[in-house]
């Protein structure tokens, strides 16, 4: 018997039959056959018939137009009629109207829908029958309520699309003559999948971060997954898709449209931190020919330090989706360094070096990477200055890491939303080809939560690290500067300038931003840093943390985010400025 044809009609008997005939739908098909009795004969009584397992007080209960002592009405009787066929118990519901005594009796007869012996849920390949079998409010024993059934199939494939993001439909109901109800359902599958708007991206680019192919069932889920990697390969300022219904009620076509962002540029500009004034020059592309390769090459000239850089980096060198960059870069910097007694000296530094980096996807969004690093230091005391025995002038660094990437943000440019976690180990030792063994271990961790409105998030940070063995104290953490604890001196050129930064084997910093949109393009940050770092032999005390606030704002240019801060210090001294490309975190 299909829940979804034409319930069966009731027959006439004796003087009048008001015979009603209830769908799935609520509609209602009214016969009036036979002779007609006196106009409105008053209601004696109100009865039910061929209720089995239904108590009748539960019907009767929703008859509420026909009352007793009242005239017969036909439009009364409809209504009553349909009300009983909602409770969703009944295949058929109708009334007799039967002559008695100084008026007529009413007889709601209704025929009970059978008992439900066995439940088949048929066409889900991507979940089980059971999952969503047990968000039906049926069950086995019970007498079928087809409302209870209507509402509920379509609550289970809300719950389905939510919880699995498989999107389905129904296409059949049914309970055989031996009470077994079949639901029979189907899964929409993806057609087509077509790319709009990508005038320097190569196609395959974007193709390649999609995992749902076409003729598979679309998981809803997986493809917001899909298309948040294509966002954030930074190419794009938005990334949406549009469906087409087809031929076949089964299968959706779409389209994903992208909005292209410059990601080539060649920069020239100034700025002016606590150092000092400071310039680069900048070529660089992030989508190199529309192949998703990143190359660049820069220069950063100031008052303090001189940095060379380039690099270039593949995000797919095979088809497993690994990575391969490397870069080269010398490093010529001003620097109040650490001793190995524990006092300080200034000196100019020099670092050249560079890395091959490789990694590997495991999971949706964890990488994993191993880098080798070269790099030779020399110090170069300041006039009138030499540096103690004990120091090494120069010395060889070489050294593997391995690290771990756990990345879900929404928009790596923009985040509000998600967060980025990494640990790294790094083993430097002479058997690489160095001149100091020595294991630097570390974390960072970052949040992002969207609050409020006109895109307000609150952005936490944590940097943490440990250093064991025979380390260079150029190589020790520093805590203080624009990405770690804000509103703390560098030192000067001429070596006179507090030394309020710190450095050591050990270090920590957290950092709170609340950040907000004040125009396109344009984002302010209240911040509050705190971090200490400090040295093996040393007592790490809670008073000693460096605590540092300010504001700042964030541009959004070609090159990136500009960023300038302005940050005070708990230890006094007035405030720094600092200015740099990209987030500080």
């Amino acid at each position: 018997m299909s829940i979804l044809g034409k319930m069966a009609q009731g027959r006439a008997k004796r003087l009048l039959v008001l015979l009603l005939t209830l769908s799935l739908s609520g509609s209602v098909l009214l016969a009036m056959p036979g002779p007609v009795l006196a106009e409105n004969p008053v209601i004696k009584e109100i009865a039910v018939d061929g209720n089995k397992r239904v108590p009748a007080d539960v019907i009767l209960g929703e008859v509420k137009e026909t009352r007793v002592g009242q005239p017969l009405s036909e439009e009364a009787v409809k209504k009553d009629v349909e009300a009983v066929g909602e409770l969703g118990y009944f295949s058929n519901v109708s009334i007799r109207v039967f002559e008695v005594a100084g008026g007529v009796k009413v007889v709601f007869e209704v025929t009970e829908n059978p008992v439900i012996k066995s439940m088949e849920i048929d066409g889900l390949t991507t979940i089980s029958p059971e999952n969503f079998q047990k968000e039906l409010p049926v069950a086995i024993g019970e007498i079928l309520n087809v409302k209870k059934l209507r509402d509920g199939l379509q609550s289970a494939i809300t719950k389905t699309l939510q919880d699995y993001g498989i999107l389905a439909r129904v296409v059949d109901a049914n309970v055989e003559k031996d009470g077994a109800l079949k639901v029979k359902l189907a899964e929409t599958k993806l057609g087509q999948i077509k790319i709009e708007g990508n005038k320097k991206t190569k196609e395959f680019v974007i193709r390649r971060e999609l995992r749902i192919k076409p003729g598979e069932v679309l998981n809803m889920k997986n493809l917001q997954k899909d298309l948040r990697r294509v966002l954030n390969l930074g190419f794009f300022d938005e990334v949406n898709r549009k469906f087409t219904e087809t031929s076949d009620p089964n299968v959706l076509d779409m389209t994903i449209e992208v909005k292209e962002r410059p990601t080539g540029s060649g920069n020239i500009g100034v700025g002016y931190s606590s150092g000092g004034f400071l310039g680069f020059l900048e070529v660089s592309d992030d989508n190199a020919f529309g192949l998703g390769k990143r190359v660049n090459v820069g220069w950063q000239f100031g008052k303090d330090s001189t940095k060379y850089d380039l690099g270039y980096f593949d995000p797919h060198i095979n088809d497993k989706g690994t990575s391969f960059g490397i870069d080269l870069y010398r490093r010529l910097t001003y620097e109040d360094l650490t001793l190995s007694d524990g006092g300080t000296q200034p000196m100019n530094v020099h670092r050249d070096g560079g890395d091959l980096t490789f990694g590997q996807p495991f999971g949706e969004d964890t990488r994993a990477y191993l880098r080798y690093k070269a790099e030779n230091v020399m110090k170069d005391p300041l006039a009138g200055q030499t540096l103690p025995p004990s120091e090494m002038a120069f010395y060889k660094t070489r050294s593997l890491t391995l690290s771990a990437v756990n990345d879900t943000r929404d928009f790596i440019l923009k985040p509000t939303g998600g967060g980025r976690h990494e640990v790294s180990v790094e083993v430097a030792g002479k058997r690489l080809g160095g001149d100091r063994d020595f294991t630097r271990y570390q974390t960072d961790l970052s949040r992002f939560f969207k609050v409020g409105r006109n895109s307000q998030v609150i952005a936490l940070h944590f940097n943490g690290g440990l250093l064991t063995g025979d380390a260079d104290p150029s190589d020790y953490f520093r805590v203080g500067g624009s990405d770690t604890v804000r509103g703390y001196n560098y030192p000067g050129t001429d070596g006179k300038t507090a030394r309020t930064y710190e450095d050591g084997s050990r270090a920590f910093s957290f950092n709170t931003e609340y950040r907000f949109d004040v125009a396109k393009g344009l984002q302010a940050v209240l911040f509050v840093d705190a971090g200490r770092a400090w040295s093996q032999n040393e007592t790490f005390r809670w008073p000693d943390v460096k605590v540092g606030k300010g504001v700042g704002i964030r541009i959004e240019t070609p090159v990136g985010v500009m960023r300038l801060d302005y940050g005070l210090g708990s230890a006094g001294g007035g405030g720094q400025t600092y200015f740099s490309i990209g987030q500080a975190f």
